[in-house]
């Protein structure tokens, strides 16, 4: 299995605007060439020219890289051959339209590149699809990634089902792709779809009020066969990954097969990649990170848990969490989910006794439709005790006062059990340490640092540490607290 590795970042404006200065990105026209393939009726003479590319205009500064995928009609080519081009060592306009239609033509930075040396100027079959940089990750779906990139569309135009800005991510399995398509609408309701397969009609539709005019840093997350998008950490859409059956001579202009981009591993593009609409857009920072956490529907009482001054500002308006998170959360770089509904349970008796406890309905053999499989699986209802402590708990002054890790350490057998499967533990106390009148916690983890130098020159005063240290190889080796 290929090793999922992470870089810097591929594009960081604040460190250098020019998108092309960290060598793992170029600009051009998909397949990223300088090079139009199909070419204009030849006239009397063959004039060859330096036509300049849409990046030349483009401007960069700190917020990132803006471009205007808007092609010009250029008249000034009596005879135009591609052969000739490529033999003269000529760059050929890219990203400018070399017909009556400004929408023709394609725009955007990607990691792949044509290497015109290696180009038969005979045959356009010999044109092949080349990594910028061996150093790219590999975009593995089977262990998961997120691709991270901020994005203004200042303007956008685009025929039915397709967009003025696209953002194409093809894994290390050309069969697990997506591209998404960022349209405007106006009035909040922009929307990002997923292109189909087949590239007819759209797929996957984003429902959520959306203005891609605002920047926004937008993950989209491979996990297996499935992918996700969010926007400042608000999921957004989600669906399957394509396999996508695309003739790259049916574009316009065309351009040869052996450099279809929906076939090459470990591909990104951003940008104009179709001949149906135009765009200007701000692409900032790009990174490539481990697969990220989204803020979800299920997530958003977690959220205000977490955070006492959002339960004081809020209660339990679970759409404010969102909006919150969308606009000042994300940003500030809040944890999504640090309240422990099982601990909060286990450190007070009573929602012991109403929220946990009963084994015969949340751990049944054979558990009823009816039964919640989350209940089965953890023994309470997380959903309830997480409304209980915003609404009620959190004005009593109630906290998180029971720790799983403390509770396995104070007991040998739960160790042998259970080893350092803290989920577990909390689910043993609930439903059955607290009716056995187990002590939540009679280890003394500052007494085990104490005691081992070797483990105070390792852990220093980490006292969380020590008690991890404990259950996974001190109880093994004999050692203890006293």
């Amino acid at each position: 299995m290929e090793n999922l590795t992470f870089v810097p970042k591929i594009y960081d404006p604040a460190i250098n605007p020019n998108p092309l200065a960290s060598g793992f990105l170029t600009y051009g026209q998909l397949p990223v060439s300088p090079l139009y393939v199909s070419p204009l009726p030849l006239g009397p003479t063959t004039d060859i020219f330096d036509v300049p590319s849409l990046f030349a205009t483009a401007t960069q500064s700190a917020a990132g890289v803006t471009l205007n995928t808007n092609g010009s009609v250029f008249n000034g080519l009596v005879g135009y051959s591609l052969p000739l081009f490529i033999a003269s060592g000529t760059k050929v306009p890219t990203g400018r339209t070399l017909s009556a239609t400004a929408n023709t033509g394609y725009a955007g930075f990607t990691n792949y590149t044509i290497d015109l040396t290696n180009v038969n100027p005979l045959n356009l079959g010999s044109i092949t699809l080349t990594p910028v940089s061996p150093n790219f990750p590999i975009l593995d779906h089977t262990q998961g990634f997120t691709l991270e990139f901020d994005l203004t569309v200042l303007q956008e135009s685009s025929a039915a089902g397709r967009a003025g800005f696209s953002a194409l991510i093809v894994s290390n399995d050309p069969s697990k792709s997506i591209e998404l398509g960022f349209k405007e609408q106006g009035n909040g309701t922009d929307r990002v779809f997923a292109q189909n397969a087949n590239f007819i009609g759209e797929g996957e539709t984003s429902s959520l009020p959306l203005e891609i005019s605002q920047t926004k840093t937008y993950r989209v997350s491979f996990t297996g066969n499935t992918y996700s998008l969010s926007a400042n950490g608000v999921r957004i859409l989600t669906g399957e990954l394509r396999d996508y059956v695309f003739d790259p001579a049916t574009s316009n202009p065309p351009f040869p097969g052996s450099a279809n981009p929906y076939e090459a591993k470990n591909l990104i593009f951003f940008g104009d990649n179709t001949d149906q609409a135009r765009a200007q857009f701000t692409l900032g920072q790009i990174a490539v990170l481990p697969v990220q956490r989204d803020l979800t529907p299920d997530l958003y009482d977690d959220y205000l848990a977490s955070h006492p001054d959002l339960i004081q500002a809020f209660g339990y308006n679970l759409a404010a969490a969102k909006t919150h998170y969308e606009n000042f959360g994300f940003k500030e770089g809040r944890a999504i989910d640090a309240f422990s509904e099982g601990e909060y349970i286990a450190s007070y008796d009573d929602l012991i006794n109403v929220y946990g406890y009963d084994p015969r309905v949340a751990l049944p053999v054979f558990p009823p439709p009816e039964v919640n499989p989350t209940v089965v699986a953890l023994g309470y209802d997380p959903t309830a005790v997480t409304e209980h402590y915003i609404r009620f708990g959190y004005g009593e002054g109630r906290s998180v006062t029971f720790q799983a890790d403390e509770y396995l350490a104070s007991h040998g057998d739960l160790i042998q059990a259970y080893g350092y499967n803290l989920t577990e533990a909390v689910r043993h106390f609930i439903v059955f340490g607290s009716k056995e009148g187990r002590s939540r916690d009679l280890f003394d983890a500052n007494a085990y640092l104490n005691k081992y130098a070797d483990l105070q020159t390792a852990f220093g005063g980490n006292l969380d540490a020590a008690t991890r240290h404990f259950v996974e190889f001190g109880f093994a080796e004999g050692r203890s607290a006293v």
